[in-house]
């Protein structure tokens, strides 16, 4: 497992097991540990795409256990990295047996370069830790 998808869930758990609802700032230094803790640099620490994918997903209620506090009607916006994750879930929902990374990221983004935005939603769906 690449150590985006290690950190994602790791942090997801983590702020699972706080039971109550939580602000970005938390979701972000959560985040920032997870990947620390699977051998990030500072570099990969303040990597934007697989961090954005994260939020996103938090930030839309994709998460299982976790409250995201103050996003209430929350939209990404259209080219981020938040709404390409939460995209390539809803595409994973319908078709899991059929996605690898590569076509699951083709679908949402083609044109770009893959960022390790799908270790992270890839690896969380696995984990059953999305909804």
């Amino acid at each position: 497992m690449a150590m985006y998808g290690t950190a994602a869930i790791t942090a997801a758990r983590k702020l699972a097991a706080m039971a109550q609802p939580v602000d970005e700032k938390t979701v972000r230094a959560e985040w920032e540990n997870a990947v620390a803790v699977a051998g990030g640099t500072n570099s990969s620490i303040e990597k934007s795409c697989p961090r954005g994918s994260f939020l996103g997903l938090y930030k839309n209620g994709n998460v299982v256990g976790v409250q995201v506090s103050g996003c209430a009607g929350y939209v990404p916006a259209a080219d981020s990295n938040e709404k390409i994750a939460i995209d390539a879930w809803v595409l994973l929902q319908k078709s899991p047996s059929q996605m690898t990374q590569t076509t699951l990221w083709n679908s949402v983004c083609s044109g770009k370069t893959h960022n390790a935005q799908m270790d992270v939603v890839i690896e969380l769906h696995n984990a059953g830790l999305l909804i």
